[in-house]
């Protein structure tokens, strides 16, 4: 393996080159086994996924609840301009009534149960009747 002067082969080089050379190659060999060894560790590239797909849901798992959030907000805001519209149309003796109402209920609940569960009698028996 001799080469002419000047060639660059390993006859030509100084031994302070060839120094450099050798420490080179073990640097690319190093980096070489380093990166077969990495894709040999099957545990570790699996971590690796793990932690990747982990972040990804966590990500997605915040967009969605960002997301509903503000899908909740735009709700109570539309039922609050609702709630105020129906307000504003409501007749003033219509209120004072539903009020009034509400209120005797909330004083003596016996007669509003007794007309909720006849409510719901007739609607079971008028879907037997149906069938």
């Amino acid at each position: 393996m001799t080469s002419t002067p000047g060639a660059g082969g390993p006859d030509a080089s100084s031994p302070e080159q060839l120094r450099k050379q050798v420490e080179q190659t073990r640097e690319r060999l190093g980096d070489t086994v380093e990166e077969l060894a990495a894709k040999a560790d099957v545990k570790g590239q699996a971590k690796e996924k793990t932690a990747e797909v982990r972040a990804q849901a966590q990500a997605k798992a915040a967009e969605a609840q960002e997301k509903a959030v503000h899908a909740a907000h735009v709700v109570q805001d539309k039922a609050g301009q609702a709630a105020q519209a129906i307000q504003e149309r409501t007749p003033e003796q219509l209120r004072e009534s539903a009020l009034h109402v509400a209120e005797v209920g909330r004083r003596n609940p016996g007669p509003l149960i007794a007309a909720g569960v006849v409510v719901v009698l007739a609607i079971v028996l008028l879907r037997r009747r149906r069938r």
